[in-house]
């Protein structure tokens, strides 16, 4: 997550594990804002796969050597929160696609996102 919106991160896996995405097989880290548009990095062996991810979220992606591990995770895909995910994820955008918003709040008068998530009201 480097969208400058804590907690995005944890939204948007809840999100991938009610589409049937084991929990397991997710890690969100959470780290400083990036300007660069949300993307999906991916190994070459996993190009093809990365697919899924980028129809999903209408977003591109980038081919890489090697995913960087912070943690003991053998990584072949990973999905950047860019700072333009809060563009994308306001509620009333997710409204128009039918996509389950709770755990999204949008403050109109400062157009800042808001994401708290199930297990972290």
């Amino acid at each position: 997550n480097r969208s400058g919106v804590p907690g995005l991160g944890l939204w948007v896996e809840e999100r991938l594990v009610s589409l049937g995405i084991p929990k397991e097989r997710l890690y969100v880290r959470e780290a400083s804002l990036d300007p660069t548009p949300t993307r999906m990095l991916t190994t070459p062996d996993y190009w093809q796969d990365a697919n899924y991810y980028t129809s999903l979220f209408h977003i591109g992606k980038q081919q890489v050597i090697a995913i960087d591990q912070l943690v003991d995770v053998d990584a072949e895909l990973e999905l950047i929160l860019g700072a333009d995910a809060q563009n994308y994820l306001r509620p009333s955008l997710l409204r128009s696609y039918n996509v389950d918003y709770s755990g999204i709040n949008y403050d109109t008068t400062t157009d800042q996102l808001q994401a708290t998530t199930l297990a972290n009201p």
